[in-house]
């Protein structure tokens, strides 16, 4: 079972590289996407629950360390175990995996089983103020500064060579943030994240200034890479409260770290069936407006970009 999925994965990311640069197999690619979807969701769900992770961290002296944060609120809480325990699954394992989770939305710290039962496999989970998104990241900056993070979402299924990737890459760029996946901004700075393109699956983006990380799809942040503004929690929540992703682009502009994207890009990973799943995309693309292109106006007003 488990080979069905690692071959699947790499078709699935094939397909969606090949769907992009030939719009003719976009139903073909379109159709193959949704049946690993169902497989991963179905089959690969009960492989997982039959054969339990034994320990999902690290066990080895390195000398660099490699934190996995993310965060999950309540309509969410029953299925965040499935990320975490794909991301315990990895062929390079990190040194730690936390899940913020907000102290105002689990005032009893009461969670389900399947997510209790993971904190014996090495997962940390800590209570904090409620940042929404921007959770994700905030607290593991201030809490591990001489650990890399690496940022994940709460409803991915994630491909097992995830984490090894990032790191590879961040070998090679330290001194990059470096992403699974990514958006160009561009031509101009000015320009709204609705204009922005994704990457190209045919094209290298290295040491990219214009390459704004798709955080949940997986991606690295090296340690002290950020501006001391960037854990300004207040200024965060009043410009851009859903857009964290495009409050750390900013931050990496106002401290000149640029963006490395793996080659050839890859889509985002599969998503887990939730009953009623709201993102923060669709949320963002509210009646009345773009709330990513609102937000990044601000930015831009703010930082002067």
């Amino acid at each position: 079972m488990l080979w069905l999925y690692v071959i699947g994965y790499r078709l699935f990311f094939f397909g969606k590289r090949l769907r992009k640069r030939f719009p003719f197999w976009e139903n073909a690619a379109r159709r193959y996407e949704y049946l690993f979807s169902v497989f991963a969701n179905r089959k690969m769900l009960k492989w997982l629950e039959k054969h339990p992770v034994k320990w999902g961290l690290n066990s080895k002296p390195r000398a660099e360390k490699y934190t996995v944060s993310l965060t999950s609120f309540p309509a969410r809480i029953e299925y965040v175990h499935i990320a975490i325990e794909t991301l315990m699954r990895q062929s390079v394992k990190p040194d730690r995996i936390v899940l913020w989770l907000a102290e105002s939305q689990f005032p009893d710290h009461k969670l389900p089983e399947t997510l209790i039962a993971l904190q014996e496999k090495g997962l940390t989970i800590r209570y904090c103020e409620d940042l929404r998104s921007h959770k994700k990241y905030h607290f593991s900056f201030l809490e591990y500064p001489e650990d890399h993070i690496i940022l994940a979402d709460d409803d991915l299924f994630y491909p097992k060579d995830t984490v090894k990737r990032l790191i590879k890459l961040h070998k090679k760029y330290p001194r990059d943030i470096v992403c699974m996946s990514a958006q160009i901004i561009g031509p101009t700075m000015l320009d709204v994240p609705s204009k922005w393109t994704e990457a190209k699956p045919w094209r290298k983006y290295i040491s990219h200034p214009n390459a704004q990380a798709f955080t949940g799809a997986g991606s690295l942040f090296p340690a002290h890479w950020y501006p001391e503004e960037l854990l300004n929690k207040e200024k965060a929540m009043e410009i851009a409260p859903t857009a964290d992703d495009l409050w750390l682009k900013a931050m990496s502009l106002k401290a000149g770290v640029n963006t490395t994207v793996d080659y050839p890009p890859r889509g985002f990973p599969v998503d887990i069936a939730i009953p009623n799943n709201a993102t923060l995309f669709q949320e963002n693309k509210v009646s009345g407006g773009n709330q990513n292109d609102r937000a990044w106006r601000q930015l831009v007003d703010y930082m002067i970009l």
